[in-house]
């Protein structure tokens, strides 16, 4: 069988040639062609395009960590050509999330603010760990991240904190950012409760876990009819 085509949004930041790099020992998947800028720069070792429609012609699904912007964008040209998109792009405003949902009733998407298969079972635990806890204990998100991130909190500290208030309301948790040097990524959930405290957390070594797991992403997403998922379905974790 032939390798799936992977086109690649987002080519030239940080996770970009993460991916680039990650497809060239993942079965199944093939680098096929970057979306670059006119003008812009020409990473080595993949076919490039500047449209969207010869990128998307190029390609059987999307890996996109580019901006909100051109995720605006991406989302409405996946679904009108057809092509499942994973995206691992942060900082959404409404409207961009709007694209993504109207996008996801015509083919399969996958957005997560992080991708790594470590990170999604802490978000779980936390999950589970909120739900069983009685209200007087408090919760903290403390997340710490390399200088040049733009968000804070960083969409996987939002993430971590969205399960704490699904289980126990909004407001229920607080939040504490750092932003210093090349911290690929830290986060940490802390409940306190009377006399005794429950402290979970996960630290990315390797800016690589994260485009294993958007390639395990896009392995899986060919395969969805459409609509809009995560890595809780990719992992099939289960809430409730």
């Amino acid at each position: 069988m032939k390798p799936i085509k992977v086109g690649i949004a987002g080519v030239t930041g940080r996770m970009g040639a993460a991916v680039l790099f990650a497809l060239r020992d993942t079965t199944g998947l093939t680098a096929s062609i970057a979306l670059v800028r006119p003008g812009g720069e020409k990473p080595d070792g993949i076919a490039l395009a500047e449209t969207l429609d010869a990128f998307l012609a190029g390609c059987d699904v999307v890996v996109d960590f580019s901006r909100p912007a051109l995720l605006a964008e991406l989302a409405p040209a996946c679904a009108a050509a057809g092509k499942p998109l994973v995206s691992g792009t942060t900082g959404l405003e409404d409207a961009t999330f709007k694209a993504l949902t109207d996008a996801a009733s015509r083919v399969a998407i996958l957005h997560a603010p992080n991708m790594s298969i470590g990170i999604n079972i802490l978000r779980y635990l936390v999950e589970k760990a909120s739900e069983t806890l009685s209200a007087d204990w408090s919760c903290e998100v403390f997340e710490a991240h390399h200088a040049h991130k733009v968000d804070a909190p960083s969409g996987t500290a939002l993430r971590l904190g969205a399960a704490v208030e699904q289980a126990r309301g909004a407001g229920a948790v607080s939040y504490a950012v750092e932003r210093e040097g090349e911290t690929i990524g830290f986060h940490e959930v802390r409940f306190a409760g009377p006399g005794e405290r429950i402290v979970l957390a996960h630290e990315a070594l390797d800016r690589g876990i994260f485009a294993q797991g958007a390639l395990r992403a896009a392995l899986w997403v060919v395969d969805q009819p459409p609509g809009l998922y995560g890595m809780d379905d990719v992992l099939a974790l289960k809430s409730g």
